[in-house]
């Protein structure tokens, strides 16, 4: 298992080792805003979109880490 500082961050298609939900595919997606009516505007930040469009989950990614890391780390799809 890989750590995940070294998980590619282009959208490519991962395993990723979820603490819950055990290995599932994810990708990255960068974080972006939304126009919203009651706030005016929101930032939907960085995340790691895991599951299909019915199970989806997602793990925010943050600089400044996990207090209890979501995502344990993650390995190439096999081929």
């Amino acid at each position: 298992m890989k750590p995940m500082k070294d998980a590619p961050r282009c959208g490519k298609t991962i395993l990723l080792k979820h603490k819950t939900h055990g290995w599932i595919e994810a990708h990255f997606d960068k974080g972006y805003w939304v126009d919203s009516p009651m706030t005016g505007q929101e930032y939907y930040g960085d995340a790691w979109v895991c599951g299909d469009d019915l199970t989806q989950i997602e793990v925010q990614d943050t600089p400044e880490g996990y207090d209890e890391p979501e995502a344990l780390g993650w390995l190439d799809l096999p081929e």
